[in-house]
């Protein structure tokens, strides 16, 4: 199969070895992907002081919900990060949750400029 996608989309013949150097690229590339995601949910932690009491986390988009092992490589980013407390930080698949969030911060901001607390909103 993966011989014909070459073949078909690319016009390329490959070798074995080209086919596992290519495996071995894009899994690389998957894991940099899911550090790069656990750095940014561990300063988010960090900042809010959520390390030691732990917390969950929703995530969404389609590296987190269909690329196999991203959210396990997630987990151990943030763990390499924290060490044993990084276990206690749990991600889960959050439905539409950049929706959901920017409702979120619409009423949030709404709630402020009503209490008057930041009159330049």
């Amino acid at each position: 199969m993966i011989i014909g996608i070459f073949t078909h989309f690319f016009a390329v013949e490959t070798t074995l070895a080209e086919r596992q150097f290519f495996r071995a690229l894009a899994r690389l590339v998957g894991r940099r992907a899911a550090r790069l995601s656990a750095c940014g949910i561990a300063a988010i932690v960090s900042k809010m002081g959520y390390l030691d009491e732990g917390c969950a986390v929703g995530a969404d988009g389609s590296l987190y919900n269909k690329y196999p092992g991203f959210a396990d490589r997630i987990h151990e980013g943030l763990q390499d990060v924290f060490g044993e407390k990084g276990r206690n930080i749990i991600t889960y698949h959050a439905e539409d949750g950049s929706g959901i969030g920017a409702a979120i911060i619409a009423a949030m901001t709404k709630a402020r400029k009503d209490s008057n607390r930041y009159p330049n909103l």
